[in-house]
């Protein structure tokens, strides 16, 4: 049966099909050996063609690092997790920045969801909803009311103010991920649980943007200085649903 006839069937653009099919990464020394199972899994999802392009650069990405390390070159391992892992930090040691990192991740996070048959993507939310989820700017004022309540010396709060100055480096530093792990982020949580914040690395990381982001500086500076991500961006969002319910109250 022609697949064209049937629209419940995914369509692979042309052009994407040729572009994964004339594929070939210089990185990878034995590319044909992983190329069919790599294309025919980034054409799984009948992707465009720019889709397709990033997705099999990610699998080339992979396919080399397991070459360097000496692992087996199959799909099962291209995806696996230790693999995102060490590709990860192996990138991470090559000094690519974070939100490269980051996008290589998501890229085989989804292809690795579509190998074993898991659904990659969620439904799109509804206009307006994605903001409802985003921690409010709100959150730079409860960090400074319980920055100078810590300002006591109280040993938690002390664990809660390095948390803070981690995260306001990290970001200055063109988004890098701060380490928040061991016992003085236990008690940095504690301190801030104590004082009516419910604080995580993803609250901590957005408090510390929403300060970026009120700053008088040109966002084209912004952007560039810190490192800002379109998703940093999108927290600005959240400056406008707050204006809308103090306006309607």
């Amino acid at each position: 049966m022609d697949p064209s006839a049937n629209p419940s069937v995914p369509q692979v653009p042309s052009s994407a099909e040729q572009y994964v099919r004339a594929y070939r990464p210089k990185s990878v020394s034995d590319w044909a050996q992983i190329a069919p199972a790599a294309i025919a899994l980034v054409l799984r999802g009948a992707p465009t063609k720019d889709r397709a392009r990033k997705d099999i650069q990610a699998i080339a990405a992979a396919a080399g690092h397991l070459e360097r390390i000496g692992r087996p070159l199959t799909v099962d391992e291209l995806v696996a997790d230790h693999t995102l892992l060490s590709l990860d930090q192996a990138m991470a040691r090559e000094g690519l920045d974070s939100g490269t990192r980051e996008n290589v991740r998501g890229i085989l996070r989804r292809l690795q969801a579509g190998h074993h048959g898991v659904p990659g993507r969620r439904p799109r939310r509804a206009p307006g909803e994605r903001v409802l989820y985003m921690p409010e700017p709100g959150i730079v004022d409860d960090l400074a009311r319980i920055a100078q309540a810590a300002s006591t010396g109280d040993r938690d709060g002390s664990a809660f103010l390095a948390a803070v100055e981690r995260a306001r480096r990290a970001r200055t530093a063109r988004g890098s991920s701060p380490s928040h792990e061991g016992d003085e982020w236990i008690r940095a949580r504690s301190f801030a649980r104590r004082h009516g914040l419910n604080l995580t690395t993803r609250s901590l990381a957005a408090a510390v943007t929403h300060e970026v982001l009120a700053s008088d500086a040109p966002l084209a500076t912004l952007i560039e200085t810190c490192g800002l991500t379109v998703r940093d961006l999108d927290l600005g969002l959240t400056h406008a649903h707050a204006l809308g319910e103090f306006v309607s109250s």
